[in-house]
């Protein structure tokens, strides 16, 4: 359950924001991704040595879409990925997280007839969230309820 007194569950596929305004300074979601940045930060600190050579795994940085993911190239012909946790960039990256679309068909998780608050951790509309990211989010919410 939410602690939202309006909805019962949140989905966040897209995280982050960019400050516009002096309003942004009471931002509830800012303030809650520093602390959840903290945490996944601590959490990533024991994975982020790749499991091969040992060796501390670098950021991927060839698309604003893979900036949560880390990777090693010590293999020959293939490179070694994670994935950061949730938050770990904090607030200021915008981030779409592709691999959290598939929750929102979980009715364990969000069982029929819950009110779910669509990205409470992030402006939807961004300016750097892709149309087809959007898409793609919508599309899932729309199979949720056929």
């Amino acid at each position: 359950m939410s602690k939202i007194e309006w909805t019962d569950k949140t989905w966040n596929v897209i995280t982050g924001c960019t400050e516009i305004s002096a309003a942004c300074d009471n931002c509830y979601a800012k303030a809650m991704t520093k602390c959840l940045q903290g945490m996944a930060r601590k959490e990533a600190h024991k994975s982020m040595l790749c499991e091969f050579c040992r060796q501390e795994m670098s950021q991927r940085c060839d698309s604003k879409y893979h900036l949560n993911m880390y990777q090693c190239l010590c293999r020959e012909n293939n490179a070694i990925f994670k994935r950061l946790p949730k938050y770990y960039l904090g607030w200021d990256k915008v981030i779409f997280h592709a691999e959290h679309l598939e929750q929102i068909l979980d009715e364990k998780k969000y069982p029929s007839g819950s009110k779910i608050f669509v990205n409470s951790m992030s402006d939807t509309f961004h300016e750097d969230i892709e149309p087809y990211c959007l898409t793609r989010a919508f599309d899932y919410m729309r199979r949720r309820y056929e």
